[in-house]
Order: C-alpha cells, then sequence, then structure tokens
C-alpha cells in the first residue's frame, strides 16, 4: 500500500454499529493482530492481553451481559435482560481489550493504558484497511464485577474496551473532514 492509500484509509476509518458475517478469516486475523502489537509501548512492557470471542461463544458472553443488567437494575425487567444478551451479537467476532498493569515506575498505569489502547485502534484500523468494519464499546459491561469475572480478569488488570469486528454494511455514512485548526497548532511565541 502506498503511503498516500494508507492516509486515504485512515481519514475514511469509521464505526459501524451493526456488523455482519463473515469476520476476518483466521489467517487475516491472525496477520492484522500480529501487526497491530507494533503500537507504541514504553519499555516494551506489553501490558495486556486480548480475548477473541466468536461462534457460540457470543452467547456465554451475552449471558454475562444479561446477568450484570440484572444484577444493577431495581426491577427484575426480562426484556433489558434479553437485550443486554443480544450485545454480544451485534458482530460475528469480538475482541476483549485487557490492560495487564505492570510494576514499574518508569512507566505510570495510565500509560500502560494508552497502550493497551493503541493496540486496539490498530486493529481497527487493519480491520477496516482489509475490507471489514469494527466499533470500539465499553460502556458498564466493561467495569462489571460479573463480567470480569466470567472472562477470567483478575485483581491487577482492566477491560478497556470491547472491539466488535465484522463484514460492514455495503452504505457507508459519508463524513466530512474535521478542520485540523480545531485540534493542531503550532507552538510560537
Amino acid at each position: 500500500m502506498m503511503s498516500k492509500e494508507f492516509i486515504k484509509v485512515m481519514g475514511n476509518r469509521q464505526s459501524f454499529s451493526r456488523l455482519f458475517d463473515p469476520p476476518p478469516d483466521t489467517k487475516l486475523m491472525k496477520d492484522i493482530l500480529v501487526a497491530s502489537l507494533r503500537s507504541p509501548d514504553h519499555m516494551g512492557l506489553r501490558p495486556y492481553r486480548f480475548i477473541l470471542i466468536s461462534g457460540e461463544q457470543r452467547n456465554k458472553l451475552g449471558e454475562l451481559f444479561a446477568e450484570h443488567k440484572l444484577d444493577i437494575s431495581v426491577d427484575e425487567n426480562p426484556e433489558m435482560s434479553h437485550v443486554a444478551k443480544q450485545k454480544a451479537f451485534r458482530a460475528p467476532l469480538i475482541i476483549v481489550g485487557i490492560v495487564s498493569f505492570q510494576e514499574n515506575q518508569r512507566v505510570p498505569r495510565w500509560e500502560q493504558k494508552i497502550a493497551a489502547a493503541g493496540v486496539i485502534h490498530n486493529i481497527g484500523l487493519g480491520v477496516y484497511a482489509s475490507g471489514f468494519g469494527s466499533i470500539w464499546r465499553t460502556g458498564d459491561f466493561a467495569s462489571s464485577d460479573i463480567v470480569r469475572k466470567g472472562l477470567k480478569v483478575n485483581s491487577n488488570e482492566e477491560i478497556i474496551g470491547f472491539l466488535y469486528v465484522g463484514s460492514r454494511p455495503e452504505k457507508q455514512r459519508k463524513l466530512k473532514p474535521a478542520a485540523i485548526d480545531d485540534f493542531f497548532s503550532y507552538w510560537s511565541d
């Protein structure tokens, strides 16, 4: 890919709230995952791990989502539980991003979280560049004790997001470019 093509991909990347079968095949997904690990990582701590969930395993994740919603609900609304369970089926593949904090005086926890987030971002960009789509979601599931326990997230770890991956819809939104002057400036005296 030429650099102009890559920049065009970056400029066109967008999130898709609904994704479809098929997800990227195993070989392509492996290539994307390997490349995504090239994200900036101060001192090479690699303070992260990722769980890939697809197929029938989404039922188990959906059950965790539903159990969490029932746990925090003031009323036992079966419809809310059903809606929560269906969130595990928004895409054929879900990648759970987990920061695994390392004790290091030179690399604070916030920087380790950014390193993990960089990998998730790279995965999303790689998926998009390969003709697929993704959306990064967090919400209360990410901090749920029920979801954490079900996914075996340790006490020194945090879920930083759920990256939903699959085939994107045929029609994409037309996004207008952001005005860079609203976000970037050159430092001057």
